[in-house]
Order: structure tokens, then C-alpha cells, then sequence
């Protein structure tokens, strides 16, 4: 009886051990990876802090198993590589040397004053050594690239960047001393990391430039601040001219790029990154960054725009597909660097483009509005849902919706992949799971976070069984196309034929369905199957006419 009880009480600890595994042990590794899955079309890619990629646990197992492309949010920024001290040293060296002539003094403080000096980079180093460990161990196909994250940003850029002598308190630089600075900045940093060109493979030149409500550089006067625009700022000037003067320092940004790449060698494509939020007009922003990229592009220096995908649910496709076409004139091809889909936004059914707190500007296009406000109901495009809470993402509802829109955003990428003869090579997404993300606790990610109702954090949601669903889907379509549509009746058996053309018919309803679970991707393939199968063993008259026999013969 003690044995009994004992052998009842063994496997209820091993239940217990299995439950509880369960729910911490959120990744699951028995996945199909998101990178080997569409590898035949686009790179799969993660934008997550620099250690995380070979964190212990879940977070870097996660990380390898379905990213491809990793790019360290912020570990490339200027707050990291620029070194204020050293370049303010340099500075004062040169102020308090010794010098033959006035001139000469004036000439190596100027120089001091345009040449930057960049801090240690180890850790970065490290990090891109460590891919190149990880990569010795890979196959070729499964070899991990990294795309780095940004050299100019209006954010994370100390403001002794911008300042003469690199101090904390001296009058802002010159423009033209500004540019020098770009140029020896980008000049020390592709040196710096020109080593490790067997593992970088793109570089975000600048990021996020233009202001989302003006349509024009960011200055310290609007509402989207930058020193950039505080320094080439050119207030006399207005419309297109305005936005071609006071964006002469990305376009040196761009040329100093491309020329330093060229000189070292560095087949690295060069990226300007941007945003649209769902939530905000796509103009004037769209518009004025089509201009402002169109004479680098003209240059030759410039590669890939990155659209940072921050889309929802309720954004339109055709919105987003005319923004794409768009931005198609200005490069060669297209990234999506930051992407997430919001679950939590719905279309504002108060908002009024014309309403006089939506406009920046009065009619004259110039003033600042007094009136405007961004968050005003009828400023908004979008509004979140009324109540939402972050555990609703998880709710069938919201997964579905989600799955729904990302389904049918894959199709596009997929069709207009380079894998396809398109111009998309990547999708990278932010975040880990919807509560370690950028948009938090909105729905997000293709990832739980854990709830009160037992779902654990990373745990995959319905979208991600859509997103790889549509490479399924994509692949059965063309299957179809390809696939004869008439077969001659005369030529094959009757059973045969009908095999075939159930087939078909069976595919064709398979390809309107939507797709939330490895059973729905598992039908597609399965569809597929049936019609090579079908088509494989389509069987000839005459050869089945021998297999007929008359009085035991054939």
C-alpha cells in the first residue's frame, strides 16, 4: 500500500514539474524559425538591445532561433561611439600648444574643433565577434547579418556633439564646422568597424529626420526637436527650398557614407530610417521625405529606405501601399527595421483634417497655428480603444484581427520581395513579446505576455501562425497558376483526372481560408502535396489498358 502511495505521490511531483515547466518555459523551440521560413524571399530580423542576442534562457535562444538580421537598438548610437572628453581634450590640447605663428594656432584649433574622436567601442567589438564565433558553427544559409543602428539621430546624440571645443556650455558649432564633424565622425566610425565587414552588412545613415507635423527638418522651435535642424535651420527660405537647405547635412551624411565604404572596401548598403505612426496623418511627412531623399538617391548614395513599421489593425493597407510605391522612387530597396502591429487602436471617428487644432500651420503655410494640438479628438487618426487593457491582446478577438491584417500585409511582402523580383530584403520586428517591446502592453508583437489566465509570455499567437501561413499560401497560389488547369480527359483515366482536378478545387478553397494554428499552416502544405501527388500519378490509358486482363491474360 506505502508503495502505491508512494508511486501516486511520484507522479503527481512529476505532473506538477511538467505544469509548472510549462508555464515558465514560454518559448517554444519546436517552432518553425521565422528566418528559415521565408529565407527563399526576405531576411527575418530582430531589433533588440545588443546583449540580449546571447542572453542565457529564453531571450537569446528565441532571439537565434527566429532572427537572422540583428540590429542593436541602441548600442551604435553617437551617446555610445562619440567620445565628448576625447574630443573636447583634443580641443584644448590644440588651444594650449605651442605654436610658431597665429595663424598656425588658429589653423589646428579649427581642425581640433571639425575632427571628432570616438570612445571605446569593446563591448560593441565583443558583440560582433561573438556573431562571427556563432557564424563559424553555422551553415552558410544560416549565417546571422548585422545591420547597425544609427550614425546620425537627432536622439541619443550628446549635446557637446554640437557645440564648439566639444564643451557643455559653448555656442553651437557652424554649419559648416557641423559638416566636417559628419564627415570625420563617419569616417572614424566605418574605420573603427570596417574589421567586422564579414558580419555587418548595412548601416542606417541617418534616422528620423523629418518632423511629422511640419514636413520639415526638426529644429528646437517645432514640435519634434533636434539640434540638426537647430544649427541648419534656414528660416528666410520656404517650401521645397527650405527642406533642400536645412537637409544639406544628410546629404553629406549619405556622400561621406558612400565615399568612406568605397574607400575601405565595405559592401554595405546605406539606409535612412523612418517612422509613420498609425496614429497620425502620413502627411506632410511622407511627401517632403520622398524630396529630400530623391537628389542623394540621384547621387548614387543612398541603398534601401527603412520603414520602421509601426502599423495597427485598423491602418489601411492601400494607405501603407501607396506609401510604399512612394518611397520605391528613391531606392533600391526596402527595409522594415522596427516593426509591430498595435491591437489597441481603433479609427477615430471624430477626426477632421481641416478642424483648426489638426493643422500645424495657418493658410499661409508658414505661421505656426496657435490652436493646434495633437491630441485634440479631431487631431487624431486613431484613438485606442475605450477600457483596453494590455491582457485583451490575448483575447481571440484581438489575436484575429491581428492575424487577419498581418496575413494580408505578408502577401504584399512577399510579392514584392527580393526573393520574388521585388525590393523588400527585410522584416525585422522590435521586441520580444508584447510587454518588452517599444509599444507596450498595446498588442504588438506576434507574442504573448503573460496573463492572469495562464498564458505565459513569448508564447506564439494566432498572427504568428498567419504570418508563416502566408508563405504557405503564397507558394500554393503560385503551384495553381503554374499547374495545368485543363487536363485531356481521353489521354488519362477517369479516376485520375478526377483525382486531379479535386485537387485543384480543394487548394483553391484552402487559399481563401484564414489561418490561426499549425493545423491551418500544416492544410496548406497538405493542399500542396495533393496536387503533386495528383498530378505525379496522373495515369495514362494505355498504360492502365495493360494492367486489364481478358481470360487471365493482359
Amino acid at each position: 500500500m506505502k508503495k502505491k502511495i508512494l508511486a501516486m505521490l511520484l507522479i503527481i511531483v512529476m505532473l506538477s514539474a511538467l505544469f509548472v515547466q510549462t508555464a515558465s518555459a514560454d518559448f517554444q523551440p519546436e517552432l518553425p524559425s521565422l528566418y528559415k521560413v521565408f529565407s527563399d524571399y526576405f531576411m527575418f530580423g530582430g531589433f533588440q538591445a545588443m546583449a540580449d542576442y546571447f542572453r542565457s534562457g529564453e531571450v537569446g535562444s528565441m532571439l537565434q532561433h527566429h532572427y537572422i538580421s540583428w540590429s542593436p537598438q541602441n548600442e551604435m548610437k553617437p551617446d555610445y561611439l562619440f567620445s565628448a572628453s576625447e574630443s573636447a581634450a583634443a580641443y584644448n590640447a590644440a588651444v594650449n600648444a605651442q605654436y610658431d605663428s597665429e595663424a598656425e594656432r588658429q589653423a589646428a584649433i579649427d581642425k581640433a574643433n571639425r575632427t571628432v574622436k570616438l570612445a571605446s567601442t569593446t563591448s560593441q567589438e565583443t558583440f560582433l565577434q561573438n556573431v562571427r564565433n556563432l557564424n563559424a558553427m553555422r551553415d552558410e544559409k544560416d549565417k546571422v547579418k548585422v545591420k547597425m543602428h544609427t550614425l546620425l539621430w537627432h536622439n541619443m546624440t550628446p549635446d557637446t556633439f554640437f557645440r564648439d571645443g566639444f564643451s557643455s556650455s559653448g555656442d553651437y558649432a557652424s554649419p559648416d564646422v557641423m559638416l566636417d564633424r559628419i564627415d570625420s565622425y563617419i569616417k572614424a566610425v566605418f574605420e573603427r568597424f570596417a574589421p567586422y565587414k564579414d558580419v555587418i552588412y548595412s548601416w542606417d545613415v541617418v534616422n528620423e529626420a523629418i518632423d511629422d507635423f511640419t514636413g520639415h527638418i526638426r529644429n528646437e522651435n517645432d514640435y519634434q526637436t533636434s539640434n540638426w535642424g537647430r544649427i541648419f535651420k534656414r528660416p528666410d527660405l520656404v517650401g521645397d527650398e527650405r527642406l533642400y537647405a536645412e537637409s544639406v547635412y544628410i546629404r553629406k551624411a549619405f556622400e561621406s557614407a558612400r565615399k568612406y565604404a568605397r574607400e575601405l572596401g565595405l559592401d554595405w548598403s546605406l539606409v535612412y530610417n523612418d517612422f509613420f505612426d498609425s496614429d497620425k496623418s502620413y502627411e506632410p511627412k511622407r511627401t517632403a521625405t520622398v524630396k529630400m531623399l530623391r537628389p542623394i538617391y540621384e547621387a548614387g548614395n543612398i541603398d534601401v529606405v527603412g520603414f520602421q513599421g509601426r502599423h495597427a489593425t485598423a491602418l489601411s493597407l492601400d494607405l501603407f501601399k501607396e506609401t510604399y510605391e512612394m518611397y520605391s522612387q528613391v531606392c533600391d530597396r526596402i527595409q522594415f527595421t522596427e516593426a509591430d502591429t498595435r491591437c489597441d487602436l481603433i479609427l477615430n471617428p471624430d477626426y477632421d483634417p481641416n478642424s483648426e487644432y489638426a493643422k500645424y500651420y495657418l493658410e499661409d503655410g508658414v505661421t505656426p497655428n496657435p490652436n493646434w494640438n495633437r491630441n485634440h479628438i479631431t487631431s487624431r487618426v486613431m484613438i485606442q480603444e475605450p477600457g483596453w487593457q494590455a491582457s485583451w491582446a490575448n483575447m481571440p478577438k484581438y489575436q484575429k484581427a491581428q492575424a487577419d491584417w498581418l496575413a494580408d500585409f505578408f502577401d504584399f511582402v512577399i510579392e514584392n520581395s527580393v526573393g520574388n523580383g521585388g525590393k523588400i530584403e527585410l522584416y525585422a520586428v522590435d521586441g520580444l513579446h508584447d510587454r518588452s517591446t517599444f509599444n507596450r502592453d498595446t498588442g504588438c508583437t506576434m507574442f504573448m505576455a503573460a496573463d492572469s489566465e495562464g498564458n505565459t509570455n513569448y508564447t506564439a499567437k494566432m498572427s504568428y501562425y498567419a504570418v508563416i501561413g502566408s508563405k504557405a499560401h503564397f507558394e500554393l497560389k503560385k503551384l495553381i497558376e503554374n499547374a495545368p488547369q485543363d487536363i485531356d480527359e481521353d489521354k488519362y483515366t477517369e479516376d485520375s483526372v478526377d483525382r486531379y482536378y479535386n485537387a485543384l478545387q480543394n487548394a483553391n478553397e484552402v487559399l481563401n481560408e484564414r489561418i490561426y494554428d499549425m493545423d491551418g499552416v500544416n492544410k496548406v502544405y497538405e493542399a500542396a502535396d495533393q496536387i503533386t501527388d495528383a498530378l505525379n500519378n496522373l495515369t495514362d490509358v494505355s498504360v492502365a489498358l495493360k494492367d486489364i486482363k481478358i481470360n487471365g491474360e493482359s
